[in-house]
């Protein structure tokens, strides 16, 4: 039952918010509008991770959502029961002309985390960058544009700090690319805490991917029952 009870709690936002970006049509966003993902983690506990994107939204809004579902870390025997979870909602606004004080792709951010059980939920505010990079095209590599997103949050309504992330899509080829991300949480009564996790993903029929990711997250090695680091591998379905 807690673990009905955890996804139903994680879901129901962000099935809501897929009803409301599914009935936009304000043409086709650059890459799929939902993913599930699914992968077991060498700590043995199982995960899955549900994704949204909307394309152009009214007002130049944009829309990204995660839920993150977990099972409890060392315990091989219960390792799909999805007891944990981890939610965040962003929404940013680029102003009227597609960025903010004359430069392109910046935006404000509104940004919703929910952890539990651990903790009660959070907001951040600050400033998105999403500047598109081609790299020099190398042999079979490069040429294929990157897409990167920097974050900041000076604010956070829990007053625990503030935060800086960087996002990436980097293709190395039409099957191929490594997507991540890397956070740096600061606090004001505790040494900054890193999260990151980049991702390798290899297209195996039409939207499925078969994916090998690396994790690393600073709470949990700082916590003397969990271990920080670990892998995973599992399947990506675009949706």
């Amino acid at each position: 039952m807690k673990t009905i009870d955890t996804m139903r709690g994680s879901l129901l936002p962000i099935l809501i918010l897929f009803s409301l970006v599914a009935g936009v049509h304000a043409g086709p966003p650059p890459g799929p509008k939902a993913m599930a993902v699914y992968t077991l983690d060498s700590r043995d506990y199982n995960s899955l991770s549900l994704y949204m994107m909307s394309g152009r939204l009214p007002l130049n809004l944009a829309f990204w959502g995660l839920t993150d579902l977990h099972g409890e870390q060392g315990n091989p025997g219960e390792r799909a029961n999805l007891v944990r979870s981890f939610s965040e909602y962003r929404l940013t606004w680029a102003g009227a002309d597609g960025g903010l004080l004359g430069i392109r792709s910046l935006g404000f951010q509104a940004e919703y985390n929910d952890m539990t059980p651990a903790r009660p939920g959070a907001v951040r505010v600050g400033l998105s960058w999403t500047p598109t990079v081609t790299p020099p095209h190398i042999g079979p590599f490069g040429g294929l544009p990157w897409r990167l997103n920097w974050r900041v949050h000076p604010w956070e309504s829990d007053e625990e700090g503030w935060q800086v992330s960087l996002n990436y899509l980097l293709p190395l080829s039409p099957r191929l690319a490594i997507t991540g991300f890397l956070d740096r949480d600061a606090h004001p009564d505790a040494e900054a805490r890193w999260v990151f996790e980049p991702q390798l993903n290899l297209l195996i029929h039409e939207r499925t991917w078969f994916v090998v990711e690396y994790r690393y997250n600073g709470y949990e090695d700082a916590a003397p029952a969990l271990e920080g680091i670990g892998w995973a591998a599992g399947l990506r379905l675009d949706l």
